[in-house]
């Protein structure tokens, strides 16, 4: 099954492409651009478990949320959008335009859906990955039931969890490939992005690098988009 949801997904991109890829790019490819670029990162976690020097990083994360992270939050609302248009523009066969409008106007929706859905994910990533893709299967559709059918935030989690029971393994390996490989593709350049911000970074060879790192994240948002698009139509009928 985990391969017929991946076959499925890359069918869609070889139909849409043209239309997909330029439709994703602004919302998916720019904001981490530009935030890489324009944007102080949060401040890295403490090396040690020393109290003093957590109370430091807890203060200077504070700081850092209530100023450059509100850009952050931006950039992840317009990636909400993005996404969301994608799901307008192949499930319920919307043109750009109204696709965007579309998924601006589920916009609330998706934030409150995400703030419910998140901790449960991040717990079960950080308990060495795979029970956190066990969750993110479990729940890949509530993004598409929240834009094709304008349920609300609490219906769309249900109807997820119901309509992926039976099917949580190999959806698990479906969402998670997109997701680990967006990972391992991506390490190399903040790697690199550590390494010229540590001296005198040269902007022309930042810029290609935050470019490589944002295009690793539209290529993975985009896929997992495509995956969940292609988990709907086998299991919401």
């Amino acid at each position: 099954m985990t391969a017929r949801y991946l076959a499925d997904a890359w069918g869609l991109w070889r139909r849409h492409r043209a239309v997909l890829l330029p439709a994703a790019a602004p919302w998916l490819f720019l904001p981490p651009f530009a935030l890489g670029l324009l944007v102080a990162p949060p401040p890295p976690l403490p090396a040690g478990a020393d109290r003093e020097v957590a109370q430091v990083w807890a203060e200077a994360f504070v700081r850092w949320a209530a100023g450059d992270g509100l850009w952050y939050l931006v950039g992840h609302l317009v990636a909400l959008i993005g996404a969301a248009s994608l799901y307008a523009l192949l499930l319920r066969g919307d043109a750009v335009g109204r696709a965007i409008g579309t998924a601006a106007r589920t916009l609330p929706r998706l934030v409150l859906a995400a703030l419910l859905t998140a901790p449960l994910v991040l717990l079960g990533l950080s308990l060495w990955l795979v029970p956190g893709f066990y969750a993110m299967a479990r729940l890949v559709l509530v993004a598409p039931a929240l834009v094709v059918e304008r349920r609300g935030v609490v219906s769309a989690i249900g109807a997820s969890i119901r309509r992926t029971r039976g099917h949580g393994l190999p959806l698990t390996f479906a969402v998670g490939m997109p997701f680990l490989a967006g990972w391992l593709a991506g390490e190399p350049f903040l790697a690199l992005d550590r390494w010229q911000r540590a001296g005198a970074a040269n902007p022309v060879v930042l810029a290609m690098i935050e470019a490589g790192g944002a295009a690793v994240a539209l290529a993975a948002t985009l896929a997992h988009a495509l995956v969940a698009v292609a988990a709907y139509r086998r299991l919401a009928r």
